[in-house]
């Protein structure tokens, strides 16, 4: 018999006696003193049954206490996920707010430069109306004096014969 065969021999006897479940895991490690050290430790327990009841004791207490820590640890994640679904939750509803908001203002905007940019067009066609009527005036005014000029001269040719 190997000594990973005897050390499992050995480790359910000592569960039947104790009334638990023989440990699933391979308790043997690499050490090739650990299975002696295993056996040395069991059977102190066994010499004393009731340091053995004590040790059960607590390591059913400390398995209540990992147990509920862990259940307390769910109940945390829960909250904390609540949390961040309620703060997803606010993120979209001031995201949505804000584009609102911007679209709004957008379009408040694009009004506002409408109506300065038919303002501008009105500016510019009055500038170009002006324009046009002070080239009209310039030009009458040219003529207006050429004619003068022109009758000036008939003038003082008539008046120098």
């Amino acid at each position: 018999m190997s000594a990973q065969t005897k050390t499992d021999y050995l480790l359910e006897r000592v569960a039947e006696r104790l009334g638990v479940p023989k440990p699933a895991v391979d308790l043997v490690p690499s050490d090739p003193m650990a299975p002696l050290t295993l056996l040395g430790d069991l059977l102190a327990l066994l010499k004393d049954p009731a340091a053995a009841e004590k040790r059960v004791d607590e390591l059913k207490e400390k398995t209540a206490k990992a147990t509920a820590a862990s259940d307390q640890a769910k109940v945390d994640q829960a909250t904390a996920a609540e949390a961040l679904a309620s703060v997803d939750a606010q993120l979209a509803r001031a995201r949505k707010a804000h584009d609102e908001q911007i679209a709004s203002e957008l379009a408040a905007h694009t009004v506002e430069m409408d109506k300065r940019r038919r303002e501008i067009e009105a500016r510019e066609q009055d500038l170009d109306r002006r324009a046009k009527l002070t080239s009209q005036a310039q030009d009458e005014a040219d003529r207006l004096r050429a004619d003068l000029k022109r009758r000036l001269a008939a003038m003082k040719a008539a008046a120098g014969d």
